[in-house]
């Protein structure tokens, strides 16, 4: 099986996910909003279970489908550092399944782990591979500002890849280094006049590079509604998917 997406997102995230659990289109406002509640935006979709399907036609011809699920998980301890204490946070589950001509092609899966205080991200883990995600230093990932205007983007999680210790709960990121250059943002977008709130992953790790788009509909300013898009590139392989 390839690995062709680490975010699902993601961060995400995160998720090319939508609000509730359908697939079912909305009518796109048009303009899309200048501004939106993106903090409210974060909130909801870190805050219930959801699960989206997207479709379409992959640079090499085959017929792509991906699936989204983000899980709201029981608290965690996570720490970014060996030497620091582990504390309590909110945990997200962002799984990616995707199919190549109606057979399963590839699953990945991330943990999520975020700070109560404001949301935002103190890191990311993989528990199946045993690696996680670390901030590149000291300082505080920002968390998702209250309001964004169109176009507007920020940053969600920047940092390396190193091994995870289960046992410690800590990112080990002091020991062995296994991929730099994780870079997880948000931004608010439009497509054909419908609003998008998108988590933007990408890593330039020699030999692996990925980027992956996941965006959410906007609904009412403050919420997500039931469409997305995903769009990854990921070697030869770019590929754009909606349920829209």
């Amino acid at each position: 099986m390839k690995r062709i997406a680490v975010l699902g997102l993601a961060v995400a995230a995160l998720a090319g996910c939508g609000g509730g659990g359908g697939d079912s289109p909305s009518t796109p406002s048009n303009p899309a909003p200048a501004q939106v509640e993106a903090q409210n935006i974060w909130k909801s979709i870190l805050s219930a279970d959801r699960t989206y399907t997207t479709r379409g036609t992959g640079s090499d011809g085959a017929a792509y489908e991906i699936s989204t699920n983000i899980r709201v998980r029981g608290p965690i301890q996570f720490a970014n550092n060996t030497t620091t204490a582990p504390s309590t946070h909110n945990s997200v589950e962002v799984n990616t399944a995707v199919k190549r001509n109606n057979v399963a092609y590839s699953n990945t899966s991330l943990l999520l782990a975020v700070r109560p205080a404001d949301l935002s991200l103190a890191g990311a883990l993989d528990p199946v591979n045993g690696t996680c995600v670390a901030p590149d230093s000291s300082t505080q990932t920002p968390p998702v500002p209250t309001t964004a205007a169109l176009n507007a983007s920020g940053s969600l999680l920047s940092g390396a890849e190193y091994v995870y210790s289960s046992t410690s709960s800590q990112c080990t990121r002091n020991n062995v280094l296994r991929a730099p250059a994780h870079n997880l943002t948000w931004s608010y977008e439009a497509d054909a006049g419908r609003p998008l709130f998108c988590i933007n992953y990408a890593t330039t790790n020699p030999g692996d590079n990925r980027m992956q788009t996941n965006c959410i509909e906007v609904a009412q300013g403050n919420n997500v509604a039931g469409t997305a898009r995903v769009t990854l590139s990921a070697g030869q392989l770019t590929l754009t998917a909606k349920n829209y």
